[in-house]
């Protein structure tokens, strides 16, 4: 890119980027203007597919709140799933189902891992798997897993750009024009 002339304004994936996630909310600053009034702002330099760049990690209010609705509601479904499958697992070890395939350690880990696929769901919900005759499924909800995703990567954007001279507020708005272009 460097060579070509053209300057860009782009998004790096955010679990690739623990150190900058781990950086406390209170180093951020408010970002001018009424479109970022909801914005928080944390502006670095990092080296980034090779090359130093500015890197600016966003907060938003708004999107944490975007993302919560939608990590409840996945883990709301998740739950219902895994006790579906606890209370067909229940029907087993009671004897109470004639004929099929009687459940293996195995297949009940594939399917709570297919349960467990929604993003951030393997780090909120944990699971066991007893032996027996029949397996037994036991799960629980990480609070505190899941207070760490708040407080560390949700609401966060992590953005980077060749273009040192720009301000906080053109680089979160020259993301966000990506939609105009595209």
């Amino acid at each position: 890119m460097d060579e070509t002339g053209f300057h860009f304004i782009g998004s790096l994936v955010p679990t690739q980027h623990a150190d900058l996630l781990a950086i406390p909310r209170r180093r951020f600053g408010r970002l001018a203007g009424e479109r970022l009034q909801d914005c928080l702002a944390y502006r670095t330099r990092k080296v980034v597919f090779g090359q130093e760049r500015t890197v600016l990690v966003t907060y938003n209010e708004n999107l944490l709140a975007g993302q919560l609705q939608g990590i409840d509601a996945n883990l709301e479904k998740a739950r219902a799933k895994l006790r579906e499958l606890q209370q067909s697992l229940r029907r087993w070890q009671q004897d109470r189902v004639k004929g099929g395939r009687k459940p293996t350690v195995e297949g009940v880990r594939n399917q709570v891992e297919r349960v467990l696929s929604a993003q951030f769901m393997k780090k909120i919900i944990e699971y066991e798997i007893g032996t027996g005759r029949i397996p037994e499924l036991s799960f629980r909800t990480n609070t505190q897993a899941y207070g760490q995703l708040v407080r560390t990567q949700l609401g966060k954007t992590i953005l980077f750009t060749d273009l040192p001279e720009c301000t906080d507020e053109e680089i979160v708005l020259g993301y966000r024009a990506q939609s105009n272009i595209e």
